[in-house]
């Protein structure tokens, strides 16, 4: 399910995404083990002036049964809390929250700054007491052309850091 009303997919400025979706995999079907996954998203992007952007998201990630290692829930990378290796923090169930300001400073570069934090568990009942993985950063964007930026950030994560070069937003 899927409700969108961002401005732009890549780099929103303006609305909201709401989504869930869902897969089962059975042995019956041609998997090898037996699980279920469920992915849940909300983000809000809110205009500040006439150019700034204070964005917002909560991701979820859970699932249940024989879950293979290769799709366990996991932190880290570009996207969800930088500042942290991907993949290093993994297992069955995940929450993470995260804001950011983006602000425009002069025709094509922009700056951003954003902190966050999410949890990891083996089971949905241990996420209230899991460590909580803070994430703070900044970022500079150019701008190659209208709406499409070129990114280049800085997080900080409990214990490591990372610096990651993208196109278009994180989220």
């Amino acid at each position: 399910m899927n409700n969108d009303s961002r401005d732009n997919v890549l780099n929103p400025e303006q609305g909201k995404i709401a989504q869930i979706d869902t897969g089962i995999y059975r042995q019956d079907l041609g998997s090898k083990t037996d699980f279920e996954i469920v992915n849940a998203l909300y983000s809000t992007y809110y205009q500040m002036g006439d150019s700034d952007v204070l964005a917002w998201q909560v991701r979820d990630r859970f699932t249940h049964g024989d879950v293979p290692w290769d799709q366990l829930s996991k932190a880290g990378g570009g996207d969800l809390l930088r500042g942290y290796t991907s993949g290093r923090y993994r297992d069955k169930q995940m929450v993470l929250a995260q804001v950011e300001y983006r602000q425009n400073l002069s025709d094509r570069h922009g700056m951003v700054y954003w902190v966050g934090a999410g949890v990891i568990s083996d089971t949905f009942s241990e996420l209230a007491s899991a460590d909580i993985l803070p994430n703070t950063g900044i970022g500079y964007r150019f701008e190659v052309k209208p709406r499409v930026n070129l990114r280049l950030d800085l997080a900080f994560g409990d214990g490591d850091t990372g610096f990651y070069f993208n196109v278009n937003e994180a989220f």
